[in-house]
C-alpha cells in the first residue's frame, strides 16, 4: 500500500514535469545509445588491437617454424648427400666385390678342375705304383726262387751238387773254385740250346785254379760216396792249337767258343770244350759244311748234334735243358730288379710328387674358397648396408618432402595472416573513426541536457528512494528465492550424477574384481601347468641323455668298425700280394718239375702215389721198377732241400689261412655291427613312427573337429617303403589322401606336420600359406594348435588369413607409401593391448 500511495503520488508530481521528463528521457536514450556504442566500439577496438597482436605472435611464431623447417631440412639435404655418397661407394664397392667373386670362382673352379685332374694322375699313379709293386714283387720271387734253386744245386749232378754244397757249408776247404762251367759262361738267348747241347756233361764241369783243388774235392766225394763230378783245372788245362775254318756258307753262325762271353781265366777251358764246336742255322746247312769241316762237331741252333764221326743227336730237349736260360736269367734279374726298384722309386716319387701338387692344390682350393666365402659374406655386409642405406635414404626423401610441403604450408598460412592482418588494421582504423564521432555526439547530448530545465528533486527524490528501496527489497526476495531454487536444483543434479558415478565406480569395480579373479585362477592354473612341466622335465633330459650316449657309443662303434673295415682292407691287399707270390712260385715250381722230371702234367706225381698197386704180372712189375728207379733217379736231381722248401711253403700257407681267416672274421665282426645298427635304427624308427602315428591320430581330430586317420607303413615289390596316410573327415568314407579334396588334403598335411612337431619339436618352425586352402572354422582351429605348440617352437607364418593373424603375438607387415617405398611395419598385439587398457584405465580415473 505506501509502494501505490508512493507511486500515486509520485505520478502527481511527475506529471508536471512530463514534457521535461519526456525530453530529459530522450536525451537519456541518445546519451545511453552513444555511451553503448562507444562501449561497443571501444571493446571492439580492444578485440581488434588484440588480434593485431595475436597475429603479430602468430607471424613471429610461423616465422620461427619455416626457419626451423628450413634448418631441418638443410640437415637432411646433408643426410640425403652423404647417404648418397655412401650409396655410391657401397655400389662401387658391390661392383669390385662382384668382380672379385667372378674372378674367385674362376679360380675355385680352375682349381678344383686341376685338383680333380690331380686326383685322377693321382689314381693312376697309384695304380702304376701298384703293379709295379706287383711286378717287382713278382721278380723277387723269381729271383728267390732261382737262388734256392742254386744254392741246392737243384739240376745239378750228385757228385758236382755234393762239393758246391760243402763248400758252402764249409765241410770242404777249395780256395781256388770257380764254379760250373755253366755259371762261368755268358750266352746269347738265341745260343742257348746250341750251346748247352754242344756242352753236354761238360756244362757242370767244376772249374778250379789247381790240381790241388781238384784232388781235395774227388777225395771228398770219395769220402762220402757223393758220386762223381769233372774238374777242369786251370793250372793243368792247356789252351789247344788255334784251327779255323775257311768255309764261307750263309748258314753257319759262327765258332762256339768265339760267340759266348766268359772270363779270360778260363778261355782255355772253353777252347777246349767249344773250340771245335760250329754253329750253325739248320741240319742243312750242317749237311752243306760237314765235308768241309772234318773234326768239328757241329750244331744246329735248335740242338741238332752232329759228331766228327757223322753221327746225329736230336729230338726233344733232355731233362738237364734249360740250365743256360735258368743261369741267364739268375744274373739278370739283380739288374731287372735293381730297374725295377728305380722305376718304382721313380714311380712312387712321381706318385708323392702327384700327391704333393694336390695336397698344395687342395689347400689353395680351400684358401680360395674360404675368401670366396669371405667375399661373399662381405658382398652381402655391404648388400645389407646398401639397403639400410637405400631405406634411409628414402626416409630422408620422404622428411625432405614433408618439409617442402610444410615450408609451403607455412607460406600460405603466412601470406592469409598477413592479409587478415592488413584487414584487421583497417577495421581498426575505421573502429578509430567512429569512436571520435560518437565522443561528438555525445558531447553534444550532454550540452543538451544541461540546458534542459530541473525537475522537483526534493518529493520525487524522497520517493524515488522509497520506491527504489522496496524494489530493491522485492527484487532481493525475488533473487532469493529464484537462487533457492538453482541451488535444490543444482544439488538435485549433483546428487544424480554423485550416484550415477557410484554406480559406474561399483560396476568397474566388480568388473575389475571379476579381471583379478580370472586372472588370478590362470596365474594359478599356468603356475600349476609350469610344475607340471617341470616334473616331467628331468625324465625327458636323463632320456635324451641317455640318447646321446647311445648315439655317440653308435658312433664310436661305426668309426672302429670303419677303421676294422680299412684293416681288413689292407690286409687284404697284403694276403692278396702274398697269394699272387706263392701263385708265381707256384707256377715256377711246376715248370721246374716239367724240366727237372720230364713231365707234362705235374699232378701226376700225386695221381701216381694215390693210385692202385702195381699188377702182380712179372714183366709188368719188372717195368713198374724200372720206371721208379728211373724216376727216382730224375727226383735225385731236384736236391736234399725240397722237404724244407715244403715245409717253410705250408708254413706260409698256413700263415696266409690265417691272415684270410682273420679277414673273413674281421668281416664277419663288421657285419654283425651293421646288424646292430640297422636293428637299433629300426628300433628308433619304429618307436618314432608309432610316436607320430598317434600324434596325428590326435592332431586330425583335433583340427577337423572329429573323424579318424592314421599312418600305414607299405612295402613295395623291390623292397622300399612307404608311408600312407588314411584318412576319414568327419560324415566322409575311409580313403587316402587322392579321395579328398584340396583343404582337407591341405588340413591333412597340416596335421601330420604339427604331429612331427609335438613329437620332436624344433626352435624354428616357418609355415608359408600353410592355411590358405582351410576355411575359417579349420583356421580357428589351426591357430589353436599353433598357440598350443607356441610354447616349444616359435612359428614363424607367412599368411593373409585373418583368424590365423589374430592368433599371433607380433604382426609384420609390407606396406607402401605415397612416395612408392616400401616399408616394414611391426606391432605386438600384447604391447598394443596393454596400451589400450592403461589409457582406458586413465581415462577413468580422470572423469
Amino acid at each position: 500500500e505506501r509502494l501505490e500511495a508512493a507511486e500515486a503520488q509520485l505520478s502527481a508530481i511527475e506529471a508536471a514535469s512530463a514534457a521535461t521528463r519526456a525530453r530529459h528521457a530522450e536525451l537519456d536514450d541518445a546519451l545511453q545509445r552513444v555511451e553503448r556504442e562507444t562501449l561497443d566500439r571501444t571493446r571492439a577496438r580492444a578485440a581488434a588491437a588484440g588480434a593485431q597482436a595475436a597475429y603479430t605472435d602468430r607471424l613471429r611464431a610461423l616465422e620461427q617454424e619455416r626457419a626451423a623447417v628450413g634448418d631441418q631440412r638443410s640437415r637432411d639435404m646433408q643426410v640425403r648427400d652423404e647417404t648418397q655418397a655412401a650409396l655410391d661407394a657401397l655400389e662401387t664397392r658391390r661392383a669390385q666385390l662382384h668382380a672379385q667373386i667372378g674372378a674367385l670362382e674362376a679360380t675355385v673352379a680352375g682349381q678344383s678342375a686341376e685338383e680333380a685332374e690331380l686326383r685322377a694322375r693321382f689314381s693312376e699313379q697309384e695304380q702304376a705304383l701298384a703293379a709295379a709293386e706287383r711286378e717287382l714283387a713278382a721278380l723277387q720271387t723269381r729271383l728267390e726262387a732261382l737262388e734256392r734253386t742254386h744254392l741246392a744245386g737243384e739240376g745239378l749232378y750228385a757228385g758236382v751238387r755234393a762239393v758246391l754244397r760243402a763248400v758252402r757249408q764249409g765241410r770242404l776247404t777249395l780256395p781256388g773254385l770257380l764254379g760250373p762251367l755253366g755259371e762261368l759262361i755268358a750266352v746269347p738267348p738265341d745260343l742257348e740250346t746250341a750251346i748247352e747241347v754242344a756242352l753236354g756233361g761238360h756244362l757242370q764241369d767244376i772249374v778250379v785254379a789247381s790240381w790241388a783243388d781238384a784232388d781235395a774235392a774227388i777225395a771228398f766225394l770219395k769220402r762220402d760216396g757223393a758220386g762223381r763230378a769233372t774238374f777242369q783245372p786251370l793250372e793243368t788245362v792247356r789252351m789247344p792249337r788255334s784251327q779255323r775254318l775257311d768255309l764261307q756258307d750263309p748258314g753257319i753262325v759262327g765258332i762256339a767258343a768265339d760267340l759266348i762271353g766268359h772270363d779270360p781265366r778260363i778261355a782255355a777251358v772253353v777252347a777246349n770244350t767249344l773250340g771245335r764246336v760250329l754253329v750253325v742255322d739248320d741240319l742243312d746247312a750242317t749237311r752243306r759244311v760237314l765235308g768241309s769241316a772234318p773234326g768239328w762237331t757241329i750244331v744246329t741252333r735248335t740242338g741238332e748234334l752232329t759228331r766228327p764221326g757223322g753221327s746225329i743227336t736230336g729230338g726233344s730237349r733232355v731233362a738237364e735243358a734249360g740250365m743256360l736260360a735258368r743261369e741267364r736269367e739268375r744274373r739278370g734279374l739283380p739288374g731287372r730288379i735293381a730297374a725295377r726298384k728305380a722305376a718304382l722309386a721313380k714311380t712312387s716319387a712321381a706318385r708323392d710328387d702327384v700327391a704333393r701338387q694336390q695336397a698344395a692344390r687342395a689347400e689353395e682350393l680351400a684358401v680360395a674358397k674360404a675368401q670366396l666365402e669371405r667375399v661373399r659374406q662381405e658382398e652381402r655386409g655391404v648388400a645389407g648396408e646398401q639397403a639400410r642405406l637405400e631405406r634411409d635414404l628414402a626416409t630422408v626423401l620422404t622428411a625432405l618432402a614433408r618439409h617442402d610441403a610444410r615450408a609451403r604450408d607455412i607460406g600460405q598460412r603466412l601470406g592469409a595472416l598477413h592479409d587478415e592482418q592488413a584487414e584487421q588494421q583497417s577495421h581498426l582504423a575505421a573502429l578509430d573513426t567512429r569512436l571520435a564521432e560518437l565522443a561528438e555526439e555525445r558531447e553534444r547530448i550532454r550540452q543538451a541536457l544541461a540546458a534542459l530545465p530541473p525537475v522537483d528533486p526534493a518529493g520525487s527524490a524522497t520517493l524515488r528512494a522509497e520506491i527504489a528501496g522496496l524494489r530493491e527489497r522485492s527484487s532481493s526476495a525475488a533473487q532469493a528465492l529464484a537462487r533457492a531454487r538453482a541451488r535444490g536444483a543444482s544439488a538435485e543434479r549433483a546428487q544424480a550424477a554423485r550416484a550415477a558415478e557410484i554406480a559406474h565406480i561399483e560396476a568397474t569395480l566388480a568388473a575389475a574384481r571379476r579381471e583379478l579373479g580370472d586372472v588370478l585362477d590362470a596365474i594359478a592354473l599356468q603356475a600349476d601347468a609350469i610344475e607340471s612341466a617341470r616334473a616331467g622335465l628331468p625324465p625327458l633330459e636323463q632320456e635324451r641323455a641317455d640318447v646321446a650316449l647311445r648315439v655317440a657309443a653308435g658312433e664310436r662303434a661305426l668309426d672302429d668298425a670303419t677303421a676294422r673295415v680299412r684293416d681288413a682292407e689292407r690286409e687284404r691287399d697284403r694276403a692278396s700280394l702274398g697269394l699272387a707270390r706263392a701263385q708265381d712260385e707256384q707256377v715256377f715250381l711246376a715248370e721246374r718239375i716239367r724240366n727237372d722230371l720230364d713231365l707234362d702234367d705235374p699232378d701226376a706225381l700225386h695221381d701216381d702215389a694215390s693210385g692202385d698197386a702195381a699188377a702182380t704180372d712179372p714183366a709188368a712189375t719188372e717195368a713198374e721198377v724200372q720206371r721208379l728207379r728211373e724216376r727216382l733217379r730224375r727226383m735225385a736231381v731236384v736236391g736234399d732241400d725240397v722237404l724244407e722248401q715244403y715245409e717253410a711253403e705250408a708254413a706260409r700257407l698256413a700263415h696266409l689261412s690265417e691272415q684270410l681267416r682273420d679277414v673273413e672274421e674281421a668281416a664277419a665282426g663288421l657285419r654283425s655291427v651293421l646288424a646292430q645298427l640297422h636293428g637299433k635304427m629300426a628300433e628308433r624308427f619304429d618307436a618314432t613312427f608309432r610316436e607320430v602315428g598317434a600324434a596325428f591320430e590326435r592332431t586330425f581330430v583335433r583340427l577337423f573337429g572329429g573323424g579318424t586317420a592314421r599312418l600305414a607303413l607299405h612295402t613295395g615289390d623291390d623292397g622300399t617303403t612307404s608311408i600312407d596316410i588314411i584318412a576319414q573327415p568327419p560324415g566322409k568314407r575311409i580313403s587316402g589322401l587322392a579321395a579328398l579334396s584340396g583343404g582337407e588334403r591341405a588340413l591333412t598335411a597340416v596335421a601330420l606336420l604339427l604331429a612331427i612337431q609335438r613329437v620332436n619339436p624344433s626352435p624354428f618352425c616357418l609355415l608359408d600359406e600353410v592355411d590358405a586352402a582351410l576355411d575359417e572354422s579349420n583356421v580357428l582351429r589351426f591357430r589353436d594348435e599353433l598357440r598350443d605348440l607356441s610354447g616349444s617352437t616359435q612359428f614363424i607364418v607367412i599368411t593373409h588369413n585373418r583368424g590365423t593373424i589374430e592368433g599371433a603375438d607380433t604382426l609384420y607387415g609390407v606396406t607402401m607409401g605415397e612416395d612408392s617405398v616400401s616399408r616394414v611395419i611391426s606391432l605386438r598385439l600384447e604391447d598394443a593391448v596393454r596400451q589400450v587398457e592403461e589409457r582406458e584405465m586413465a581415462e577413468a580415473a580422470g572423469g
